[in-house]
């Protein structure tokens, strides 16, 4: 292990093909001592699977790399105090492209939880948990799995499957394809999705979906409901607030909403019952099946 006192300029690792001509695979621990007076902390990574640990009872950085190179290309794995920002790098040393032909950087990281976060990841899982500050991921692909964590959290993912749990805080994601399932989460929540299913379950705050394709669910949740859906079936259940949803097409199921229930919708069965108010602003086909409903009602047809 090599240590890096806060005010070190640098803490880099650089092999060439030659170095490496015996051997594909090796482990190298980077880190910064005493990061009192970081503000936050940049990891950009490449190929390879990421875990960071963020802990209270942790000063230091710490970096374990696991690391193979394929293709015997050069690469640099560089952890450095930037005027107060802790940034981590792990990539292809002589190229624009991260590694290739099987070469990755598995990452294993430990941290203070006081740290901002943020990760810019190529490909592979990424694992965060414990952090107590705001998180943004940018993540090509992979799974993400955030839990245990305090502060705002943002993430923008190509593919993969998206987890978070247990957290406080405002929590936004954009999402090209892939499931997202929320458990726990206490703060507004926004969501923007092309594909894949969501699920939201036990949360509070206010709750904005946009989805292009794929089933939701959202249930156990206090605070409104607000869900733009084109396609795929819904299903909101056990809601304190008042709901509101657009779907293209698609089964709607809505039960158990101590609040007002507004709908709009272009085909698929609709079934409401045991809410405070139902309006349904469009219904272009499908069967409507309504109970319990104790409240004002309206229905367009």
């Amino acid at each position: 292990m090599k240590k890096f006192a806060l005010a070190a300029i640098t803490a880099s690792l650089a092999f060439s093909a030659s170095a490496l001509a015996h051997t594909d695979t090796r482990q190298q621990t980077l880190s910064l001592a005493d990061a009192a007076s970081l503000t936050s902390f940049s990891i950009n990574a490449g190929a390879g699977n990421l875990e960071v640990v963020a802990k209270d009872s942790v000063t230091d950085i710490t970096v374990i790399a696991h690391i193979a190179n394929g293709d015997k290309q050069e690469y640099v794995l560089t952890l450095v105090n930037d005027s107060g920002v802790a940034r981590l790098v792990a990539k292809n040393k002589n190229s624009a492209s991260w590694f290739s032909n099987n070469g990755y950087i598995n990452l294993t990281v430990t941290m203070p939880a006081s740290l901002a976060l943020k990760i810019d990841d190529g490909s592979g899982n990424i694992d965060v948990s414990g952090t107590r500050s705001a998180v943004a991921i940018n993540d090509g692909s992979g799974n993400i799995n955030l839990t245990d964590a305090i502060g705002k959290l943002d993430i923008n993912d190509g593919s993969g499957n998206i987890n978070v749990s247990n957290v406080q805080g405002m929590t936004n994601i954009n999402d090209g394809s892939g499931n997202i399932n929320l458990t726990k989460v206490q703060g507004d929540i926004d969501i923007n999705d092309d594909s894949g299913s969501i699920n939201v379950v036990s949360s509070h705050g206010k709750l904005v979906i946009n989805d292009g394709s794929g089933n939701i669910s959202a249930r156990k949740h206090v605070g409104s409901v607000n869900i733009n859906d084109e396609s795929g079936n819904i299903t909101v259940m056990d809601i304190q607030g008042d709901v509101k949803l657009k779907d293209g097409s698609g089964n709607m199921n809505i039960s158990n909403i101590d609040g007002h229930v507004t709908l709009s919708d272009g085909s698929g069965n609709i079934s409401v019952s045991h809410t405070k108010g139902l309006t349904i602003l469009h219904d272009g086909s499908g069967h409507l099946s309504t109970d319990d409903i104790n409240g004002p009602v309206k229905i367009n047809r």
